[in-house]
């Protein structure tokens, strides 16, 4: 296999059994799985391309040819991801992100689908307009059964020891950045100098293979930002005014739904970028 394969890449190389312990491993969530199914449709159609060029007896090159001959089962393990999918709607196995995101994609079908009906009525085609109305029905039934479930919540990986360790990385980098080039005390310095040994260790554990594919792609559906604490009541006395002057400021509650939900797939539009250095 060539070295630096992406996921996707690896995933479509190995046989089908491999494959499914990579899924498990690697793609716990639905939005991982579902990054991941997204990049396989895009390496089967580049797949399709190249069998079609092999039966027109055109010549594959190098780079083709390689792809061409390591591609396993590409088509069952589509079918394997796309039920693991289904099953973890069906299982309520979503996060309130990823349940926010798949109502809004069926949201958006429902209104293509009406827009379909009115044409199929303006055309009195009946037999279209049933069978739209039939998949109206189940996408909303589909929507239920999303919002009918709670939401589960992942941990992030070594979350507490990362806010320990940017905390006390912050407070040092403030420390050396008020000498401003001054001589530091010796207790100061011997502080000070373990900025790198901190940056490596944050670095480590952010860059842990824990993550599994896509985590920082999809991180917004799978751990939203915690809420701001809400402020307490405080009035605000305009100056000389009396006791019960002034203005009751409250902060808030709820929030928007986190920026940068949609899990897309990125640049991946060159599937032959997927196979890494040579």
């Amino acid at each position: 296999m060539t070295t630096n394969a992406s996921p996707e890449y690896r995933a479509c190389t190995c046989d089908l059994e491999e494959f499914e312990q990579l899924v498990q491993m690697y793609t716990p969530s639905f939005s991982q799985k579902r990054a991941l199914l997204r990049r396989m449709k895009i390496m089967e159609h580049a797949l399709r391309a190249l069998e079609e060029k092999v039966i027109a007896m055109e010549t594959l090159d190098a780079r083709e040819q390689a792809m061409y001959d390591s591609m396993i089962e590409v088509a069952s393990k589509i079918e394997f991801l796309q039920s693991a999918l289904d099953d973890m709607i069906k299982k309520g196995r979503l996060t309130k992100g990823e349940q926010d995101e798949i109502v809004e994609d069926l949201s958006l079908k429902l209104q293509d689908i009406d827009l379909m009906v009115n044409e199929a009525n303006e055309e009195g085609k009946t037999k279209k307009i049933e069978a739209l109305l039939a998949k109206k029905d189940l996408a909303q039934k589909k929507i239920d059964s999303v919002t009918g479930k709670p939401p589960i919540v992942y941990t992030v990986p070594h979350e507490r020891e990362l806010a320990d360790l940017k905390k006390e990385l912050n407070s040092l980098k403030k420390l050396q950045s008020q000498a401003k080039g001054k001589l530091m005390s010796g207790a100061d310095a011997a502080k000070c100098a373990k900025i790198p040994a901190l940056e490596e260790r944050i670095a480590n554990l952010e860059g842990s293979d824990d993550k599994g594919w896509y985590e920082d792609e999809c991180r917004d559906l799978l751990f939203p930002p915690k809420a701001a604490p809400v402020a307490k009541a405080k009035t605000v006395s305009a100056s000389g005014g009396s006791k019960n002057a002034g203005w009751l400021t409250k902060a808030k509650t709820g929030g928007a739904r986190p920026s940068g939900g949609k899990s897309g797939v990125g640049a991946v539009g060159n599937p032959f970028a997927m196979l890494g250095d040579e």
